[in-house]
C-alpha cells in the first residue's frame, strides 16, 4: 500500500491542476460555475402563477434560473416603484401596469427594448411581434414608438350571461311579450345593444321565490351587477361604457380634456341607471365582490375580466360552472362598435439588472409562440394572437370572445401622471354612483381636475 502513495499524490495533483485550470478559463471568458439566477416579481393571479409553474422549462433550454416573488396588485405597485426610485436591483423582471408604461419610460427606468434588439445576440429569432396586435403592444408595452418592455397578460373585459337563462324558450317567450321583440341571443362577436342590454337587465331581477327558466328562486336574482366601490375596479368598468357612448376623458391629441362632454355624460347616466337591477351592495363591490355575486348565481349578466373565467368554471366553486356564455360587450346601436377596456400587465427588465441579456430572453421567451400555449394551459392569458387558434386552446371557455375583444381594445393615457388621473376618476365615479352627486356634476369635477394637470405638465 505504501508503494501506491506516489500514484495517488500524482492523481490528486493532477485533478486540482485540472481543477485551477478550468476555473481560471471560465473566469478569464467571462464565466461562472454559478448559475445565473432572475429574480421576478408579479401579482400573485394565474398569469404569473402559470408562469412560476412552466419556468422549468427555460431554466432546461438556457441554464438560468427563475426565482418569481407573488404579492398582490397594489403592493406590487408600489413595490416596483420602489425599486426604481430607489436605484436598485433587487428584481431582474418587473410584471407592471400598463398605465404605469409613461412613467417607466420617461424615467428610464426599463431596459429600452428596441436599442436592445440591436445588440448581436440579444434578439430571440423565435419571437414574432407581427404575433401581436399593434394596439395591445401600443397599450402595454410601446411608448412613443419604442418598446420598453414585451407583454405579460392580455386580460381584458367583455360580457359573460347566463346561457341557460338565455336559452330557455320560456324566458324567450316572455321577453318577446313584454318587450316586443326577441330576447338576444349573443354570440362571441356580439351581443346587443346598449338598450336591449338595459332592457335584459331590467327583465332578469326578480325576487327570491319567483321563477328564473322554470326554476324556483331560492335568492334575490338581478339583472347586472356594477363594480361601483371607489376601486380602481369601478374605474376599469366604466370605460367600457364610456368608449363604446363615443366618449373620452382626454382627446386622442393628450391636450383636450374631454370628461364633461355629452358623451360621457350619456355613458355615466347610463351606468348609474342600472343600480336597480344590481344587487343593493354594489356600490361597495369591487371586482372581488361582483365576481362572487355571479359564482353564487345571483346575477344574470356581468361585465368581468377574462382571467376570472377560471374561476368561474370551477364547479367547486361556482354554482353556474358550465352554464355561462362569453360575448362581445354592448354596443350604442346595432352597428356600432364594441369596446374592451384592456387591463394587461408587461414584462420589464429593470435597467439596472446585473443580468439584462438574460432577463430579456426570459421576456422573450414567455412571449414565444409555443411558450404563450403552454403559459395558457398554466394559467396565463395570451398574447400572441396565434395562441387563440391554437388546437387545444379553441375551445376553452371565452376563448373566442377573447379573441375578437382583442380587436376592441381601449385604455386611457399612459402619460408619466396616469396613476394621479385613475384616482381623481374613480373618485369622482364612485360618488356618482353613490348618489352623492349627479353624473354631470362628477364629470365637472374631473375635467376641472384633469385641466389643472395637463396645463402643469411639461410641453
Amino acid at each position: 500500500m505504501r508503494g501506491r502513495a506516489p500514484i495517488y499524490i500524482g492523481i490528486a495533483i493532477a485533478v486540482l491542476l485540472a481543477a485551477f485550470t478550468w476555473f481560471w478559463v471560465t473566469q478569464s471568458n467571462g464565466l461562472s460555475s454559478t448559475p445565473i439566477v432572475l429574480h421576478v416579481i408579479g401579482e400573485d393571479y394565474s398569469p404569473m402563477q402559470g408562469l412560476d409553474k412552466i419556468k422549468a422549462r427555460f431554466t432546461a433550454e438556457t441554464g438560468t434560473q427563475v426565482e418569481i416573488v407573488r404579492i398582490d396588485a397594489e403592493t406590487l405597485r408600489k413595490r416596483y416603484l420602489g425599486e426604481f426610485q430607489s436605484g436598485a436591483s433587487n428584481y431582474d423582471v418587473v410584471m407592471g401596469q400598463a398605465f404605469d408604461l409613461g412613467l417607466l419610460a420617461v424615467n428610464g427606468w426599463t431596459l429600452d427594448v428596441s436599442e436592445a434588439f440591436e445588440r448581436p445576440g440579444w434578439r430571440d429569432p423565435k419571437l414574432d411581434l407581427a404575433n401581436f396586435s399593434d394596439q395591445l403592444l401600443n397599450l402595454s408595452c410601446r411608448y412613443k414608438g419604442r418598446l420598453y418592455g414585451l407583454p405579460c397578460s392580455a386580460q381584458c373585459m367583455f360580457l359573460w350571461y347566463r346561457k341557460d337563462l338565455f336559452s330557455d324558450l320560456g324566458e324567450r317567450e316572455s321577453f318577446a311579450r313584454r318587450y316586443g321583440y326577441p330576447l338576444p341571443q349573443p354570440t362571441p362577436a356580439r351581443s346587443m345593444t346598449w338598450k336591449e342590454y338595459r332592457d335584459v337587465a331590467e327583465f332578469f331581477t326578480r325576487p327570491k321565490g319567483a321563477t328564473a327558466a322554470g326554476q324556483t328562486l331560492t335568492n334575490d336574482l338581478f339583472g347586472t351587477v356594477l363594480q361601483g366601490k371607489n376601486h380602481i375596479a369601478l374605474w376599469f368598468e366604466f370605460q367600457n361604457f364610456l368608449a363604446s357612448f363615443g366618449g373620452s376623458f382626454i382627446a386622442a391629441d393628450g391636450k383636450t380634456v374631454d370628461a364633461a362632454a355629452p358623451q360621457a355624460r350619456r355613458a355615466l347616466e347610463y351606468y348609474v341607471g342600472l343600480k336597480p337591477f344590481a344587487p343593493p351592495g354594489t356600490v361597495s363591490y369591487s371586482w372581488d365582490e361582483a365576481l362572487a355575486a355571479f359564482q353564487n348565481g345571483q346575477v344574470a349578466t356581468a361585465m368581468m375580466w377574462s382571467d376570472s373565467i377560471s374561476a368561474i368554471e370551477d364547479a367547486k366553486s361556482s354554482t353556474v360552472a358550465g352554464k355561462v356564455g362569453y360575448t362581445a360587450n354592448p354596443t350604442l346601436d346595432a352597428g356600432g362598435r364594441a369596446a374592451s377596456v384592456f387591463g394587461g400587465w408587461g414584462l420589464f427588465v429593470n435597467r439596472r439588472s446585473k443580468h439584462p441579456k438574460e432577463a430579456l430572453q426570459l421576456i422573450q421567451w414567455a412571449n414565444r409562440p409555443d411558450i404563450q400555449i403552454a403559459w395558457a394551459k398554466a394559467g396565463g392569458i395570451p398574447a400572441a394572437l396565434s395562441a387563440y387558434d391554437a388546437p387545444e386552446l379553441r375551445e376553452s371557455p371565452g376563448m373566442a370572445a377573447h379573441r375578437e375583444a382583442l380587436k376592441h381594445l381601449v385604455a386611457w393615457t399612459r402619460e408619466p401622471y396616469s396613476a394621479r388621473l385613475v384616482e381623481i376618476g374613480q373618485n369622482n365615479l364612485a360618488r356618482a354612483v353613490a348618489g352623492e352627486v349627479t353624473p354631470d356634476e362628477a364629470l365637472q369635477e374631473i375635467a376641472a381636475q384633469y385641466q389643472t394637470i395637463l396645463q402643469a405638465r411639461p410641453q
